[in-house]
């Protein structure tokens, strides 16, 4: 058995569509949780691409196992090489990550591992949907609701009117290739993809948090 095939037999049975027994599946998701932040931890390859890019290179840093979605072998049914290669439409066979336990593939998930590689920390106050992050961020820690993003720093834009639950971008840099008007280069997940866009500088719809 692969260390991939394991994690995904502990998740598997850490959700209640395929446990009914709470004390059981929180000891499967404990298992899981646990092999995943150690195997971060020691991710030397990812480390060097952290310091290289001071996050801010364009480079999807969602980590290992959550950012594998996709079967290697490109056939249906070898699942063994994606991890919780099921649909999380359902409420009980949602995945939590070890970054909050937020639902994995969304940018709640997806900004909550960037803020660990940039801080260390782990989100354990106030966990809420994307929309409520500005709340969430300040319980935690992150209270500096700033006008703009500058090159350089770690930046969370939250915008809570965006479809049922609100969606985060984690900032990059200032693009410099638009000559309408000053747009930032984001990234996020959207739909359990990663996700690249541009941000207009002037959108009321977004409040960025500073994160370091």
């Amino acid at each position: 058995m692969t260390k991939m095939q394991f994690v995904n037999f502990c998740t598997k049975y850490s959700v209640a569509k395929w446990n009914k027994h709470s004390f059981l599946r929180r000891i499967f998701r404990e298992i899981a949780q646990r092999i995943i932040l150690h195997h971060i931890r020691h991710d030397t390859v990812l480390k060097l691409v952290i310091q290289i890019t001071k996050l801010q290179g364009g480079v999807n840093l969602y980590p290992w196992p959550y950012c594998v979605k996709n079967s290697k072998s490109g056939f249906a049914g070898a699942s063994e090489y994606a991890f919780a290669p099921w649909s999380c439409c359902d409420d009980d066979a949602i995945v939590g990550d070890c970054f909050g336990n937020y639902v994995i593939r969304h940018s709640t998930s997806y900004c909550a591992a960037l803020i660990y590689y940039a801080t260390g920390k782990i989100l354990s106050e106030n966990r809420q949907h994307a929309k409520k992050w500005v709340a969430t961020l300040a319980a935690n820690g992150f209270s500096e609701v700033v006008k703009r993003p500058i090159n350089g720093g770690y930046y969370i834009g939250v915008a809570p009117h965006i479809g049922q639950y609100g969606q985060l971008y984690w900032f990059e840099y200032v693009s410099e290739d638009c000559r309408d008007s000053l747009r930032y280069m984001c990234s996020t997940y959207e739909n359990d993809e990663y996700q690249q866009c541009l941000i207009r500088a002037d959108s009321k719809d977004i409040k960025w948090v500073k994160i370091a």
